[in-house]
């Protein structure tokens, strides 16, 4: 979106099969979606500015895809709507009762496999306190040094 709210395409992807788009915190990456059965859970990392598929994963079932506020990690879920959510419901450590953690480039970091279906699936908020410009700098000397190895 430009500075005076019009969209701008960017580009077109062509014989891309998506149901769902998850921008990352910075815009800079995203993940094109084939959510519920009818797509089977494919997750396609993309790079914007490169224009180039990073990976393609698949989580199946997921219907839930939620960056962190970093924007460096990707979870995927199975989560069922609160009002369908009940003690009957399924059976406990179903294998769709777990969540997927991914790198922002599509690598599989970790699952975990939860006692009770998830009903929501999000990240915790950055809890540091005030951030003045020390601390913006030093991180941004850090994510200089880092970047590469993160794709």
């Amino acid at each position: 979106m430009e500075a005076h709210g019009k969209v701008t395409e960017l580009f077109t992807l062509h014989n891309k099969q998506a149901n769902a788009l998850f921008w990352s915190p910075r815009g800079k990456l995203i993940v094109l979606a084939g959510l519920k059965a009818c797509f089977g859970g494919k997750l396609e990392f993309f790079d914007v500015e490169r224009k180039q598929t990073i990976r393609v994963q698949q989580h199946l079932k997921a219907n839930n895809v939620v960056w962190d506020p970093s924007g460096r990690y990707v979870a995927t879920a199975f989560t069922i709507p609160q009002e369908e959510f009940d003690e009957s419901y399924g059976q406990v450590g179903d294998p769709l009762e777990r969540f997927h953690v991914w790198s922002s480039s599509g690598d599989f970091l970790y699952y975990h496999q939860c006692d009770y279906p998830l009903i929501q699936m999000d990240w915790r908020p950055y809890r540091g306190g005030i951030i003045d410009d020390d601390l913006v700098q030093k991180r941004k000397k850090f994510l200089v040094e880092t970047a590469e190895s993160w794709f």
